[in-house]
């Protein structure tokens, strides 16, 4: 079966023009949504990519833990020290 260019052409110029019509009312709306409403459309976006994303190895899980681990240890010692000399504005 051979392709029909031009339908084909037809097609992907009106999925290009839906594509940027969506984008255009996401934009428009973007402004009357809820902050819940807006986390909960990133956390879909987010197990949506996930389910595509790779299996992190073991070595990349060790590292983010000790990233993650040595951000909240840094976290506790600006919370001690903010603690100690207060708010200065």
């Amino acid at each position: 079966m051979k392709l029909d260019k031009a339908l084909y052409r037809q097609v992907y110029e009106s999925y290009k023009e839906w594509n940027e019509a969506k984008l255009r009312e996401r934009v428009r709306e973007a402004h009357t949504m809820t902050p819940a409403e807006a986390w909960r459309r990133y956390v879909d976006l987010w197990e949506f990519g996930m389910k595509f994303a790779r299996p992190k190895s073991k070595a990349q899980q060790a590292r983010d833990f000790e990233e993650w681990a040595d951000y909240f240890r840094k976290m506790e010692k600006l919370e001690v020290w903010r603690q100690a000399h207060g708010k200065k504005t």
